[in-house]
């Protein structure tokens, strides 16, 4: 009997060191499968960055192109949507979802000069941008001479010069505390738009309706930029952006504004409205814009001509990288430029002096680089 007991213990004894020895070892396990998926997460995070990057230097191949083109079979020199530079139908095919190795990359170029410079432009230009993106009158005007406010060098409003900002804007008086709530200087980036009076996230990001075409969306941060001397390439500028310059310049309402600024856009984007199509027909110089606009309204074209440019030599590159599910970003600020370099004698000996003593060619650069 006592043997039969002794035998009973030694089996539940054994049945638990088994039971704790399958939990330690189903532990070890997920452990492992936990490290391994971290392990491919990881390795899927470093190729996808590399995938990213691989979107950028085909950007800037076919910046490149587009220069050489430019020079090669163009009477003047133009960036319009239809580039092979730009996004458009017929570079999707090397822009969109591009299978490279494992993953894929897709690329979203921008024409930097398009944007309204935001150290450049006046309140009457803010103005009208946020009542092309259909705020009301008053939110409009509050929003624009804030942001003027907080970078210009005095601490005065805007609106009315018996206030200092500090005043208006916190209902203080005492204005020793303006250096804390207003930079007084320019801004270095359009997110620092959020540390302006009143400014909140969704405004700079969520996309807005535009006024009479609630269907047509647009982020107010693809709109804005800090690059540049404020010299706006009307080919590439979106309707808000060419909407408020038209609303600085002339004494029109928001709704024929638009209107004016759409019919610049068909006129560059063709009646199909789609870029990189044959009816296209965009500036080829800024007095065509004025030619474009003389029967209309000659003072607006005059104005207008003077303040836009038809070409561009800085782009914003946004690539990101896939692989599974892990997706990475890169984001480039790119100066284009065509340079004339003089040939040494050996060169121009080696070359017979075919180029008279001159070599040319396109040069790119990257100015910023922000990974995500």
């Amino acid at each position: 009997m006592r043997l039969g007991k002794e035998q009973g213990v030694i089996l539940i004894t054994t049945l638990w060191i088994l039971m704790i020895l399958s939990v330690i070892a189903l532990g070890f396990s997920i452990e492992l499968q936990l490290e391994a998926r971290m392990s491919r997460t990881q390795l899927d995070t470093h190729q996808a960055y590399y995938l990213a990057r691989a979107g950028v230097i085909r950007t800037l191949v076919e910046l490149k192109n587009d220069a050489i083109l430019d020079h090669r079979t163009r009477n003047a020199i133009y960036d319009a949507p239809g580039d092979c530079w730009a996004n458009n139908e017929e570079t999707e095919k090397i822009y969109k979802d591009i299978p490279l190795g494992e993953g894929t990359y897709t690329v979203v170029i921008q024409d930097e000069l398009g944007k309204m410079n935001i150290n450049k432009a006046t309140v009457k230009m803010f103005e009208g941008l946020f009542q092309a993106l259909d705020y009301k009158e008053d939110d409009a005007k509050y929003f624009a001479t804030a942001i003027v406010d907080y970078r210009d060098g005095d601490s005065d409003y805007n609106q009315d010069s018996s206030y200092t900002e500090e005043e208006f804007y916190y209902g203080s008086k005492d204005t020793t505390l303006a250096k804390e709530h207003f930079k007084n200087e320019d801004f270095v980036s359009p997110v620092e738009l959020l540390n302006v009076p009143g400014f909140k996230p969704e405004m700079l990001y969520e996309p807005r309706g535009i006024y009479g075409n609630p269907d047509l969306k647009v982020s107010l941060i693809d709109l804005l930029t800090v690059e540049g001397d404020g010299m706006t390439n009307v080919n590439t500028a979106p309707l808000p952006v060419l909407t408020a310059m038209i609303l600085s310049m002339v004494d029109e309402d928001v709704e024929n504004a638009i209107s004016i600024a759409q019919n610049l856009n068909d006129r560059i984007l063709g009646s199909d409205g789609e870029p990189g199509t044959s009816d296209d027909k965009p500036f080829t110089n800024a007095g065509e814009v004025a030619t474009e606009l003389g029967p209309i309204n000659p003072l607006l074209g005059a104005r207008l001509s003077r303040t836009v440019r038809t070409d561009s030599n800085l782009f914003r590159i946004q690539s990101t990288g896939q692989i599974g599910k892990a997706k990475t970003t890169v984001e480039a600020l790119v100066k284009r430029e065509w340079v004339v370099t003089l040939l040494t004698s050996e060169e121009m000996e080696m070359m017979e002096n075919q180029f008279k003593g001159a070599k040319e060619g396109v040069r790119v650069q990257i100015l910023k680089w922000q990974e995500f």
